[in-house]
């Protein structure tokens, strides 16, 4: 039996609508034809920040304003909200209902991972998912 070599995941055109903490955003996601869904809630794949409440709360807001930060950058004429590509690792959701997915932003000439820049920036550490969270 031959394994399928297409991938599972796909990639979006979105529009950031708003950070919820530093590992979960909303987004409009472009699905194309004119065709778009709302007020998506996103977790960011291959990721753990920490929660904006309880013990957690400073480092977690630290970890929410930077990644409001690092994605208000570009935007499109005549838009406030910054454009993203957001790449489905499974959209089913997780246990809470969110897509989970890579997130990419145009920086320069070139693409930057988000996912990538919160663990680099130390407001996050690489999770998979499985097992207890960092």
């Amino acid at each position: 039996m031959t394994v399928d070599p297409t991938p599972s995941r796909y990639h979006y055109d979105a529009i950031v609508k708003r950070v919820i903490d530093g590992d979960s955003i909303v987004i409009d996601i472009d699905l194309g034809l004119s065709i778009w869904r709302r007020g998506e809630a996103v977790r960011l794949f291959g990721i753990n920040a920490p929660e904006v409440v309880g013990a957690q709360k400073p480092a977690g807001i630290a970890a929410r304003d930077f990644l409001k930060a690092l994605l208000a950058g570009p935007t499109l004429i005549g838009s406030d909200d910054p454009r993203v590509v957001v790449e489905t690792i499974k959209d089913g959701g997780d246990k809470y209902g969110r897509l989970l997915a890579k997130v990419f932003m145009r920086r320069g000439d070139g693409w930057i991972s988000v996912n990538d820049e919160m663990i680099v920036a130390g407001h996050a550490k690489p999770w998979d998912g499985h097992g207890a969270r960092p």
